[in-house]
Formats: C-alpha cells, structure tokens, sequence
C-alpha cells in the first residue's frame, strides 16, 4: 500500500511540474515569438527588446532559474550516492525531478539566449542540448533494468518475488495462459532495436491478446496489465547484462558533456557579472 500511495504521490507532483513548467515556457514562447523571429539586428527596434533579449527584465530571470535548475540535476548524483539519503524519497522520485530539471532548464536557457547562441556560450549550449537529447536514450535504458517501485535495482530473487507478484495481480496461474502468450513470454531479449520495436508494437499486441484471453473465458481488463508487467519483467531479466553494459557506455557519453556545460555556464555567469552587460539593452 505504502508504495502504491508514494507511485501516485510521484506522479502527481510530476503532472503538476510538467503543466506548470511547460504551459508557463509555452506561454512565453507565444508571446515571444515576434521578437525570437526577427533578425538580430531589427530585435532593438521590437516594443518587448528590453524584456526579451537575454539581459532584459525577463530574458534575465530566464537565464537564472534555468542555470539554478541545470545547477541542481547534480543533486541527482549525491542521492545515488549518499545513502544517507535514501530517506529523502525514492531514487525513482529523484530521477523523475531530474529529468524534468533536465527538460526545463535548457528550456529556459533557450529563452534566455533568445534563440541567438555563438561564441563562447555557444560550446555550453550545444553541450546543454548533447545532455538533454542524451538523457532520452538514457532514461530508456535505465527502465531496462528490472527495478522495484523505489527505484533500487531487483537481484535475482527480486526478480522472482516481482513474477510471482504478477501473476498473482492476473489472477491466473502461468499454466492457465494461452500457449501464444506463453510462447511471447518466453522469447529471449532480443537486441536494443528489439526492445524499441516491441514497446511501439505493444497497442497491436494487447488487442491480441484481449481477443485470446476472451477466447479462453478471462477478464482481459484485470490480467493485460500485469502480463504487461511480465513481459517487461522477462525481457529485462534476459538483457540485465547488455542493459547495463549500454547504461555504462552512456555514462561515459553523457558524464564529459554535462561536465562541460557546466563548467562553461559558470564562466558565462562569472563573465556576465564581472563586466555587468546589458547585453546591448538601451542606456
């Protein structure tokens, strides 16, 4: 029960950062994009040139929260690393606010920079893309290993435990399974494109599966949901290995541009506040 309370409690709190953080930036954008449109050199003669360029009233504020959000995707890293933290909410929740951090920050740094990026900021920001796109491929290979509600890693008997749970939520024994479903089930892991194409093709094979549940007299309502769990769960059982070979080589991918981004947003900043620029905003 407690986990399933902390499940619904986890995805509250995203729906609501992601509705607040992506209709705000949409917002923005909309009535923007008259300025973010024009070339740099008609930009001083919009009406909204002194709120949106990147020193202005709110190109200003765009850069400071996004650098605060980038700034605290770090925290991220002290949490799997600290245990003494594990109190502090799952390392599943954790990740969750990651991403979204990931997802917003360089949102607002796009505003920021009001869609006009060179010099030396520019090595931050393509950086900053680098990590962001990089940490889709990254979140899908972190649900590629079998993982409980809290995000800790499942062993061996972890893995048993969660089958067995499964099965017990369809209420029907794995004899009892129609023998195509069974066969499915039973399939190796296949490779990372296999993985890709299955969860896509997953919508057409739940349709056959209702129909062959049905055929065998069960109530497809209470058992695709749990089948759908233990296909995920066999799959990653299979490819436990490979999927943390792949985790580590995004690591390795992922670690330098993040360390780059930030390290060039802190002498952006340093430089901004050593030479107080308006960034060409009329004296």
């Amino acid at each position: 029960m407690k986990a399933s309370t902390e499940k619904i409690l986890r995805r509250g709190i995203l729906a609501l950062l992601y509705t607040i953080s992506l209709a705000a930036i949409g917002i923005w954008l909309v009535q923007g994009w008259s300025f973010y449109r024009l070339d740099e050199h008609l930009r001083p003669r919009h009406a909204d040139y002194a709120r949106l360029t990147s020193g202005g009233s709110w190109g200003h504020w765009f850069g400071i929260v996004g650098s605060i959000l980038i700034g605290l995707l770090l925290l991220y890293v002290v949490r799997k690393r600290w245990r003494a933290l594990d109190r502090s909410g799952s390392l599943r929740l954790w990740l969750d606010i990651h991403i979204w951090m990931g997802i917003t920050g360089p949102l607002l740094i796009v505003l920021h920079s009001a869609f006009k990026v060179g010099g030396l900021v520019s090595i931050s920001f393509w950086s900053m893309s680098a990590v962001a796109l990089s940490g889709v491929l990254g979140r899908y290979l972190y649900l590629q290993i079998p993982r409980d509600e809290r995000g800790e890693e499942l062993d061996s008997q972890g893995m048993d435990r969660a089958r067995s749970q499964l099965l017990g939520e369809a209420g029907v024994a794995w004899q009892d399974l129609p023998s195509a479903i069974q066969v499915h089930l039973a399939k190796p892991g296949g490779s990372p494109l296999h993985w890709l194409l299955e969860d896509l093709s997953w919508p057409l094979r739940k349709g056959n599966w209702r129909r062959l549940l049905l055929a065998h007299g069960q109530e497809p309502a209470r058992v695709l949901k749990a089948l759908r769990g233990l296909e995920l769960l066999e799959r990653r059982r299979g490819t436990l290995a490979l999927a943390s070979r792949l985790l580590h080589y995004w690591h390795v991918f992922h670690r330098p541009f993040a360390l780059i981004m930030v390290l060039f947003l802190l002498v952006h900043i340093v430089v901004a506040q050593l030479f107080q620029s308006n960034h060409g905003l009329p004296q």
